[in-house]
């Protein structure tokens, strides 16, 4: 489709369309991020993506029967499901796969939020991580310079393809694999520090990359569905400054979109209460958010229905 001028045609103005509902929507839209996003095409970082039918996920290719159906969804405002328990839709068969999803393209309009509150100068020295798909690694190198940035996976297959996608577009950040929540070790400090998903606490490997001054953008979620961004600034001090950004955010955890057996507690004793509050409370993302900042990190929640008692 890209190999045509009608095709190319049609893929700018699905770019050009994207930017213009972000703008129509809450996000503040500078017009150094419209150029990025216009500049900075998303489909070539998702050539396949998982749709939900009911329990499973089912790969959507670009080649596939319906091009321009595939294109205006992935010029949509929304998050793609890339990967499903380590299976990659670009691997997955017709049949689709189960599972928990384990990496994703984030929805436009909050990669702009999180952009625009890391505030990105030309010649910012960047650290991302969770390189995933590297659209996000795109933005930056289009923002900072591509010789300024710096991206980390935990996955091989992740930072291999993000690198190979990113010079296809004549794009060279430095893409590493490694643990991501060690940062980069060794290195230089960064003047900013980005995430692309979620930690209960910001490790001390990324506040010790960051220089004096610089800001970091990372979301923020524990045992509860609440998550929201943390902007902070490192003063000169070592202390931080900042606040938590209006933006609900539920990235995948750090080290794995699941979790690992080791972490899950086993409830033997079946020690229960009653509650004196209806789940419901927790469908209000705010609270969910810093309810959970009071939980601690083996808390496990079962769902299911109660036997009522007899009337």
């Amino acid at each position: 489709m890209t190999g045509n001028p009608e095709g190319g045609r049609r893929l700018w103005e699905a770019r050009v369309g994207l930017v213009r509902r972000m703008e129509r929507g809450s996000v503040v839209l500078s017009a150094r991020l419209a150029e990025a996003f216009l500049n900075v095409p998303r489909h070539p970082f998702v050539p396949a993506f998982y749709r939900r039918d009911g329990p499973r996920f089912t790969p959507w290719r670009g080649m596939d029967e319906d091009a321009d159906a595939w294109v205006a969804q992935v010029y949509t405002d929304d998050s793609l499901i890339t990967e499903v328990d380590g299976v990659h839709a670009e691997e997955a068969g017709p049949e689709g796969v189960t599972g928990v999803p384990t990496s994703s393209s984030t929805a436009p309009s909050l990669m702009a939020d999180m952009l625009d509150a890391l505030d990105v100068r030309n010649g910012s020295r960047v650290l991302e991580i969770d390189t995933g798909t590297g659209y996000n690694a795109a933005l930056l190198c289009h923002l900072a310079g591509a010789g300024t940035v710096t991206t980390v996976d935990r996955t091989e297959r992740l930072t291999s393809t993000a690198r190979d996608r990113l010079t296809a577009l004549g794009l060279a950040p430095e893409v590493r694999h490694a643990d991501g929540s060690e940062g980069l070790p060794g290195s230089a400090s960064f003047d900013r520090v980005i995430a692309t998903c979620s930690v209960r606490r910001i490790p001390a490997a990324w506040w010790d990359q960051c220089a004096p001054g610089g800001l970091m953008v990372v979301p923020i979620k524990g045992a509860l569905a609440g998550g929201m961004v943390a902007r902070l600034q490192k003063i000169s001090d070592g202390t931080a400054d900042g606040r938590i950004m209006h933006t609900p955010a539920a990235f995948m955890p750090l080290r794995s979109g699941r979790w690992e057996a080791s972490e899950i507690p086993v409830n033997r004793e079946r020690a229960s209460r009653v509650s004196e509050l209806s789940g419901s409370v927790l469908d209000d993302w705010t609270f969910s958010f810093f309810a959970q900042l009071h939980m601690t990190a083996t808390t496990v929640r079962e769902y299911g229905l109660m036997p009522m008692a007899p009337m």
